[in-house]
């Protein structure tokens, strides 16, 4: 899911409650903090929250159950004019890789 940094400190609306639910649930794999003005309709940075309900390892991947990993790419990225950043090439790798290193350390 793509949503408002906020969402990660918000209580308004129940999301301190939807939020709670989530990580009590064992849902949340990771979450990618990104840098402000990535996206055109808006300039206020965002994050990426990947679900998977599958965390308990299964002999590809290690147990993650107990576990979040948060990426912060806040910095990552150029800008491309006053009101627009882009992530490389290799700041997307980079972050593939550190969430493939932390799920499966030894594979790919």
């Amino acid at each position: 899911m793509v949503l408002a940094k906020g969402a990660l400190t918000s209580k308004s609306s129940g999301e301190g409650d939807i939020r709670k639910a989530l990580e009590e649930g064992g849902v949340i794999d990771c979450i990618v903090n990104l840098p402000a003005k990535l996206f055109l309709n808006t300039q206020i940075p965002a994050g990426l929250w990947f679900m998977n309900r599958s965390r308990q390892g299964d002999g590809r991947f290690r147990d993650r159950s107990n576990e979040i990993l948060f990426i912060d790419a806040r910095n990552l990225g150029f800008l491309v004019n006053r009101r627009t950043r882009e992530l490389s090439a290799d700041d997307i790798k980079r972050i593939a890789n550190t969430y493939h290193q932390w799920r499966n350390p030894g594979g790919s």
